[in-house]
């Protein structure tokens, strides 16, 4: 279910991006690796997720993993 609103969030950002003559998602992506300063903040993220999906990190290294564990309760 996440991933097929994310997929919509994209296909509709793109599509109004393109109507109004924003720049999409895949073109900012692109740019910005492109980019002097922003290529290494842009690619590193991109390698980070790219471990996270694989799961090819460490779980402690890996800050997602820890985002779909419950808050400790308080008593």
């Amino acid at each position: 279910m996440a991933w097929g609103g994310i997929a919509l969030y994209v296909l509709v950002y793109d599509v109004a991006a393109m109507l109004t003559g924003l720049s999409t998602l895949s073109s900012t992506f692109h740019r910005g690796s492109r980019h002097k300063t922003g290529r290494w903040a842009v690619l590193g993220f991109w390698l980070y997720l790219t471990l996270h999906l694989f799961r090819a990190m460490p779980a402690k290294v890996d800050l997602f993993r820890h985002l779909d564990k419950p808050l400790p309760r308080k008593t």
